[in-house]
Parts: C-alpha cells; structure tokens; sequence
C-alpha cells in the first residue's frame, strides 16, 4: 500500500470512529473484514476489531460517555486466540458497553477444530479387523495424520515412533485418561465404550490391589509402568469380546477404566494393564479406596485385610475400538492417528463436526458495566469465558455447550451475574468465587433463570459457589450427576428447583457443603427438590447435605419430593430446618451422634492433636477442624469482628463444641411418613460418631441425645389430599389447609424459570413434572430393587441415542 493508500485507509479509521459512534452501533458480520467501517453494510469480521474500533473512539473523544453496542450477524466465529476485554473497555452504570447478537439470529462462538466431512471414507481391509462385527457397514474413518485436526485431540500429535509412555504422557496421568471429544452439530458424541449405557459389575475380585485413601505423611504411591503393572485384578460378571481386547490392548495399550470400584460416592479412574480372553482384568496403578470393597477399618486406623465386598460395584470402560457398536459412537487412534465414526445420521454432509478445545474465547479482566448477550460459546478446551476482577458484567441470553471443560468462571470482582443462560454438555458448567470472606465483604455476584443439565461431571463440581455473597436463584438443574459445592458465608440458593439429578451415585447431594465450620449466613429457601432417585443397595441420596460437620446453613420453606433417603443431612452447629415438606421419602433429617458432654468433646480435641498436631498426618485434613477454620477466619478469628459481630453463634459453638449440632434447630416441618405413635421416626440418628472414624461401641441414639442447645419439635403430619394436584406435582396447599401457627410454606408460583426480556420463552414446568410424575409414580424414592440389566435404564440420555 502506497501513502496515500495509507492516508485513505487512516481516515476511514477516523470515519469509522465518528460515524460507528454518532449511530451508537457496531457491526460483525463472517462476511465483514477487518478494513470495513463496522456499519450494517460495511461489517466488521470479528469482535476485536469492534472493541479496537470502540477504544479508537473513545481515545479521540475522551469527554463523550455514550454506550456502545456491537451487534454481532449469524454465523460461526472461530476464536483464534481470546477476546479480551480490560478496563478500557469498561462502560458504566448509565451507558454500558454491549456486545450482543442480532435479534433473531444465531452466533457460535468457537475455539473447536472442525472435521471436513470429505476427509471420511470407508475402512480398509487392515481397519476392519479392528472394528466390531456389528460396526462393519456403518464406520467411516478419516486420516488426520499431519492437519491440525490430529493436534486438537490430546496426544494425537505424536507419531507412530514415540513410545507409548511418552505418547499418553499429559493426555493420561495417574489414571484419568483426557481423550479429547467430537461433536455432531449441537451433541456431544460417546467415546467407545462398554457398555453403551450404565455399567457393568464386579464378579470376582482376585488382588485389590494398593490403595491411595490412606497413605501417611512421606508415603507415596508404588512406582508403575506397562511393563510391571500393579494394579488390582478382577473378572466381571457381564463378559464381552476379551480376546478382541487383548489384541487391540497390546496395539494401543490405551484402554481406560473407570467407574465405582469400592464406594459409592467416588468414581476411581485407572488405566487397563492386562486382560486375559477369559476376562481376568488387570489394572495399571493403584486405586483410591480398593477394589470390591474398602480396605480399611476406620479413617486412618490399621488396614483390613479381609474387607466386607460391596454388592454391586460398578464400572465402565472406554477408548475400546472393537466396542464402537452404535450409531454417535468414535474412536480417535492415537498412534495411527485415525478418527472412526458411527453417524449418528446418513446425510453426513450436513453435519458440523467438531473437535472442542483451545483457550478461553472470552476474559474480561477489571473491566465494569460490561454486557454480553445471546452467544453460544460451543466447542471449548477447558474453560470458555473467565471474568477477572472488575464489576457488574453481565452475560445473559448465553449458550454454553460442549466444552471439553468448564464453561465460565469468575474470580473476585463484584456484581456480576449470569442470567437466563443454558449450561449443557460440559464437564462442569461454572465457578464463582468472590467476596472477601476474612472481612465478610460481599461480592453480589449472582446466577439467575438459568437452566443446567447433561453435566458430565460425577460427584461435585457442576456449580462451585465459594466467598462471601453469592445468589442461585430462579435456576433449573436437573439431568446429571453433578452436585453443587458451596463454601462461605451468606449464599443464597433460593426460588430453584433441582430435579432427576443424582440416579448414578450413593452418598450424594444435589447441594453440598462439607466439612466447614467457618460456613454462616447461607439459605436454602422456597425451592423446589424432586426426583433424586436412590438406587438399591448404595449409600444414602439426599437433597442437601453440610457433610462431616459442616455448618451454618438454614434450611427454610422448601419442597421435597422423592429425593432418596431423605431430604436435609447435617451434624454441625448452626444449621437449621423450618417450614419444610417433605413427601414420599422417607426422613426429614439424617443426622450424626456427636460429641455432646464435656469428656466427648475433649476427647475429639486429644484426638485432633494425636493425629494432626503431633505430625502424624498432614495438616488440613477434613477432621483437622480448629486448624481449617483458622486458615479462613484467622486464629481465634471467631472471637473477632466482624465474625463475631456478624454471627455471634459462631464464637459459642467454637469455644464450647464445633463437633455437634450446638445452636441448631428443627421446627415446624412436614412429613407425609410421620407415624402417630413415633413423629421422629422422620429423624435418622446415625449410631456412635468418631473423628476418625475409628470403631467405637454403638448405641442407638434418639432427640434426647443432641446437644442442650439444639431446639425442636415434633414433625406435623401432612397427607397427599391437602394439595391441589399431586399428579402435576402441584404442591401449592389446599385453601382449606390450616398450617400451625408461623408456618411459611413454600411459594410454588415463584420457583423455577420465569419469563423476562433475557428469556422469552421459559419451558412450562406443568409439562415436565407430569412426565417425571408419571415415570417414577410406582418407584419408591428409595429406588426398589437394583436390577442390573435394567438399572442403566433410569439415566437420562442424549437426544441422538437409542433406547
């Protein structure tokens, strides 16, 4: 380009500046380029340039304080590297900076690798010997040796010379296996796998194996490797193609276990070392708790060697390419660098093919009064949108979907919030850590009408609340196992409903806290917990649960229907369950005998020394209680403001006893199982507690063994007749019903969804709860018997798979 080129080229930067402005509109268009002016008809190409374009005006007119809107046109945007967003970019509070798509149109935001679908082609004779019998006919492959494409899956760069230690090395360590994933438009594909759905079990347990769960201070882990493997070995009771097995191991040696070998709230990932064509499965390293059944007698007390087998473990194993067997089926070999693929629909040439990953598409660090609205952030690598610092950013009317990770984050900064937003299909949907906590300064951070399901994630993790000031409200979580954490002070969950969560593991709850006795200020109130279908045989499935102490939640005006064993579990101080009702399952409150006299709750404290305080274990164990608190509030922070102006509470039951449910409370609650001749057969008091978990005597404990400070009163009887449409699981109470007196009940009207501006079109509850009534109205809450056949049958699948 020539001067006067770049003359004409700098005043149409100019041009751009003033007219983009004076209209108060930007433009993005995949037709649009970066030297255009960023008009309807002169379109940028992406939203960096439009944010360059914003920082030039703003630059040239320092004194002018408009807001500024980017409206982004349909198409799909591939994210070279994060929109990044400081505080230059920041609006305020009467003229916000806008990015948002146009109305009626669809914006994909992408870090993924797309997959042409002309490189596919059928199978070589050399390939189809790998392939399943069933699979032959249906399995396209694709050779991506060489392109991007074989980059973008993890450890799929690396050539057929590279040992296979090296090759899985960082895409697989110590058991937990990253094989990337591929998607079909909007789904999320399955990993060959056996089986296709639910699991299979353990039959015989031949060598446990070495474990992980106890290992004291200076142990470590048994060295490893393919060569001398010293996982556990076991046979299962469904059988399969093993020599078919055998034959790919010894080719990939790339077979990945996982499931829940011991107990049943944590799945225990490893690598298949060896498999015998009769079925005899070795497996690479050690395992957390052991296989078939725990090895240990209490916490950290001595090994046993003959532990009790639990019934109905459970397992799964992927990365198999002699199992790809089913239509959305794949397989990616590392070292030939192959993609297999069973098309999920014949008319291939339509579908968008994807291979999430990359960095994050959106950071928006210390920047203010930012909105972005109606993205689909698709096709992620672990994380897709972070906001860093700052305050009151706004995204709303968003897509999160099929992230290899986590959708969005926030760290720190105040008043940001999501709101109307979906998050499916990802590992883990989001984060929120803010406020400061120490001070007991809020961040306001909030998550609002919006909608999470199909999170992959088992245990806890889907949502993670931590800080101080923090509200879930109006949301709907439902179809996944993946429960949501909270630790801090004054968070809110409130006006929700969580449904047909939770069917996969035992020991499990859709809201959990655990083990943190500086928790206060938090609410669980008028929300709506339905459908949490405990399976036979496991540990208990409750709807929320401050665990191993935890504290400082009040639990008030909620609906439980069918939620496993129970409804609330605690046996910390300060938490509190009022106004609640809870129908067709069977306890109000599970709960611990703790330590109550004065000898119980010194003997806890000798405890804590003998382990924790002499060096014995690490500090910061969950039963190092004192020494945990003090990390959060500061030593003897409890007895300090603005703790102890904040929760006065806090300083009694530290200073007299953190171990049992001092200052709580259980008031004026509901049961449709209260018995007439036994109104607490709806408590569950759980036989002798130790810190450790060490064997004591037991006794069977009843309301008079809790603590002087914990107050209560019988549960009320209630019965399906005083509601106006159970079978719509319409729970609102019958005019007629007459409460005793200070009863709140829940407020169905305003739980769930809600119709707004950001969310035009909510579901209609009535619709999903019938179905959901109508499938589970013959099933206890407590789940009936475990068939293995058909168990895998409750769990919810993805719109492409066949039943």
């Amino acid at each position: 380009m020539g001067r006067l080129g770049r003359l004409v080229a700098s005043l149409l930067v100019v041009s751009v500046c003033i007219t983009g402005a004076l209209a108060g509109q930007w433009h993005v268009s995949p037709a649009g380029s970066p030297d255009q002016l960023g008009t309807q008809e002169q379109p940028f190409s992406s939203l960096s340039q439009a944010r360059d374009a914003i920082r030039r005006y703003r630059q040239q007119n320092p004194d002018r304080q408009e807001s500024h809107t980017v409206i982004v046109h349909a198409g799909e945007y591939r994210m070279e590297g994060p929109l990044v967003l400081g505080p230059e970019d920041s609006g305020s509070a009467n003229a916000p900076i806008t990015y948002r798509v146009a109305e009626g149109e669809q914006v994909i935001l992408t870090t993924g690798v797309r997959v042409p679908t002309d490189l596919f082609r059928e199978p070589d004779s050399r390939e189809l010997t790998y392939l399943n019998p069933k699979a032959r006919g249906h399995v396209i492959v694709a050779d991506l040796a060489g392109t991007s494409m074989a980059k973008a899956f993890p450890g799929g760069s690396e050539t057929s010379q590279t040992s296979q230690d090296q090759l899985i090395a960082g895409a697989f360590s110590g058991g937990h296996g990253k094989y990337g994933m591929l998607t079909w438009n909007e789904y999320t594909l399955q990993l060959a796998r056996w089986p296709n759905r639910g699991f299979v079990h353990l039959d015989k347990v031949i060598d446990m194996g070495p474990t992980l769960r106890w290992l004291k201070a200076g142990e470590k882990e048994p060295e490893y490797s393919f060569d001398k493997p010293i996982g556990g070995k076991f046979t299962t009771v469904e059988k399969t193609d093993f020599a078919a097995w055998g034959r790919e191991l010894q080719r990939t040696q790339d077979i990945r276990q996982d499931g829940y070998l011991s107990t049943d709230w944590t799945k225990d990932a490893n690598q298949v070392a060896r498999v015998s064509q009769d079925g005899v499965i070795q497996l690479l390293d050690s395992t957390r708790y052991g296989i078939g059944g725990v090895r240990y007698r209490g916490g950290f007390a001595n090994p046993n060697d003959k532990p009790k087998f639990a019934p109905n473990r459970r397992l799964y194993f992927e990365n198999i390419l002699c199992e790809l067997d089913m239509p959305g089926e794949w397989y990616y070999d590392r070292k030939e660098q192959k993609l297999y693929l069973w098309p999920i629909d014949p008319d291939i040439e339509q579908a968008r093919i994807m291979i999430p990953g990359g960095p994050v598409m959106v950071r928006i660090q210390d920047a203010q009064h930012i909105i972005l609205r109606g993205f689909i952030f698709e096709g992620g690598g672990e994380l897709g949108l972070s906001i860093e610092g700052g305050n009151d950013v706004t995204i709303a009317s968003c897509i999160f979907r099929n992230f290899i990770g986590r959708g969005a984050r926030v760290v720190g900064g105040s008043r940001h919030g999501f709101n109307a937003c979906d998050f499916y299909n990802l590992h883990n949907a989001l984060t929120i850590d803010g406020g400061d906590l120490r001070n007991l300064i809020r961040a306001d951070h909030y998550i609002e009408n919006c909608d999470f399901h199909h999170i992959r994630l088992r245990g806890y993790g889907g949502v993670g609340l931590s800080g101080c000031g923090i509200r879930f409200t109006n949301n709907i979580y439902h179809d996944t196992n993946a429960g949501i954490t909270y630790s801090g002070a004054y968070i809110d969950f409130v006006n929700n409903e969580f449904f047909n969560v939770g069917w996969e593991m035992g020991d499990w709850n859709v809201l959990y806290q655990g083990a943190s006795k500086f928790c206060n200020g938090n609410r669980v109130e008028n929300n709506f917990f339905h459908h949490m279908m405990e399976e036979p045989t496991r540990y208990p499935v409750m709807a929320a649960r401050n665990d191993d102490g935890g504290t400082g939640t009040t639990y008030q005006s909620n609906i439980f229907y069918k939620t496993g064993r129970g409804a609330i579990a605690f046996g910390g101080p300060n938490s509190h369950i009022r106004d609640n009702i809870v129908l067709d399952c069977p306890l109000i409150w599970w709960t611990s005998h703790m330590p109550s006299t004065p000898e119980q709750v010194k003997a806890a404290f000798d405890e804590i020394a003998r382990h924790f305080e002499s060096g014995r274990y690490p500090r910061g164990g969950k039963e190092d209680v004192i020494y945990n608190v003090e990390q959060v509030v500061g030593p003897q922070g409890w007895n300090r403001p603005p703790w102890s102006e904040a929760f006065p509470v806090f300083a009694r039951y530290m200073n007299e006893n953190p171990f049992a449910q001092s200052y709580g409370s259980m008031l004026n609650n509901y049961s449709d199982q209260v018995r007439e001749d036994d109104p607490y057969a709806v408590v569950h008091i759980h036989p002798n507690w130790s810190l450790l978990e060490e064997d004591q005597p037991r006794i069977k404990p009843t309301m008079e063994d809790l603590p002087d400070t914990f107050e209560y009163n019988a549960p009320m009887k209630i019965s399906m007749d005083d509601f106006v449409d159970p079978a719509r699981l319409n729970f609102r109470l019958k005019p007629g019903f007459q409460p005793i007196p200070g009863f709140r009940a829940c407020d169905l009207d305003k739980v769930g969804l809600y119709q707004s501006v950001y969310r035009p079109h909510p579901p209609n509850p009535d619709t999903y709860r019938s179905a959901l009534y109508q499938r589970y109205r013959d099933t206890p809450s407590t789940g009936g018997r475990y068939d293995q056949a058909t168990a895998y049958l409750r769990y919810p699948i993805q719109p492409w798979m066949i039943e």
